[in-house]
């Protein structure tokens, strides 16, 4: 579910009162930048990069399972973008903040080891 940044908690938490969910149904709950382009209007790849993201992510800062799994935050890189990064998996990608705002930086999934990054 996608809500433009500043939607009150009250509003979001009526959203989800009134809309019943299946008990199989995952929610992820996406605050969407101003001026950011709605994800309806991206790509199916960078949607789909967005969910993965969105669930990396819990209150501004990685979850316990996705540390567990490997992934860490990396100081911002010189794009000034928060930039996630799995050694294991020889993956960095951007937070959803910067997914939303930079998509031309989000259209690639990199290597962090890559010298261009």
């Amino acid at each position: 579910m996608e809500f433009a940044l500043g939607t009150s908690e009250e509003d979001i938490a009526a959203f989800f009162r009134t809309h019943v969910m299946d008990e199989d149904t995952e929610v992820c709950t996406l605050l969407r930048p101003e001026l950011a382009l709605p994800s309806a209007t991206m790509s199916t790849e960078i949607r789909a990069l967005l969910v993965q993201l969105a669930r990396l992510e819990h209150m501004g800062s990685l979850s316990s399972t996705a540390k567990l799994l490997g992934w860490v935050v990396s100081p911002d890189n010189a794009s000034g973008c928060t930039v996630y990064m799995n050694e294991s998996l020889r993956m960095a990608v951007p937070s959803t903040y910067d997914l939303y705002t930079n998509l031309q930086f989000a259209s690639r999934v990199v290597d962090p080891a890559d010298e261009n990054f």
